[in-house]
């Protein structure tokens, strides 16, 4: 209805890499996560538009890069995008919803996630550097509805300032290991595990951002620089 808001589906929606594709991303980390940022956010707008969808270009939704797994060693490159099952109709008369359980379908977010990434890679220089045959794997976009998206908050919230692992997980050092701690997934325990010291140092390193770099991105009607202007 005009001018009141109902309650609002959120959704998460995590765009990734094909694994094969991962040490291409540690080598140029900068083109690579900029590449998953501007595929994914291009995917959602373009997707969203379509009348079908929300039939709107009037948006707001935001990403948080992320890069590790339980395990430090992990190297797993993805962005989460939270996102309002809705928008501002074009003419800013009115709040637009999704169904409550759709915001769009996987496939065609697939195929056009992949396209933009690939296009990315290309004006930076770097199709070149694709492994044989990534283009005919199934690239993930995974679309999961979140509520009112406060839990989601509650899990992405830390990893705004966290780092890969922190201290109260290694449990020693010596000259040659470093062992620590590492809950693997569906387990209520933590296991540990051991690196020698250099093995421990690339693994962490691997997780540190281009200088500079936002791991935090804000799009449409939640960018500071949108001059949308919504109704309380």
């Amino acid at each position: 209805q005009t001018g009141r808001l109902l309650p609002v589906q959120h959704f998460v929606v995590t765009f990734t890499v094909p694994e094969e594709l991962r040490s291409l991303l540690r080598a140029h980390p900068e083109i690579g996560y900029e590449a998953i940022f501007a595929a994914g956010s291009e995917t959602i707008r373009t997707l969203l538009k379509k009348t079908k969808n929300l039939g709107s270009e009037k948006l707001g939704f935001f990403g948080v890069l992320h890069t590790w797994g339980r395990d430090l060693k992990t190297y797993h490159p993805h962005v989460h995008f939270v996102i309002p099952g809705g928008g501002v109709s074009d003419d800013g008369s009115e709040w637009l919803q999704v169904n409550a359980d759709k915001l769009f379908h996987p496939l065609p977010a697939k195929q056009l996630y992949k396209k933009l990434f690939v296009e990315r890679l290309r004006k930076a220089g770097l199709y070149h550097r694709l492994p044989a045959g990534v283009l005919k794997f199934d690239w993930v976009v995974n679309i999961k509805p979140v509520g009112d998206g406060q839990a989601v908050l509650k899990y992405l919230a830390p990893y705004v300032y966290r780092i890969a692992i922190s201290d109260n997980r290694i449990a020693s050092v010596n000259d040659q290991h470093v062992r620590y701690r590492v809950k693997p997934s569906g387990k209520r325990s933590y296991v540990t595990r051991q690196l020698s010291g250099e093995s421990f140092v690339r693994a962490f390193a691997q997780h540190i951002l281009p200088p500079g770099f936002r791991k935090i991105r804000y799009y449409g009607f939640m960018s500071p620089n949108c001059k949308l202007q919504l109704a309380d």
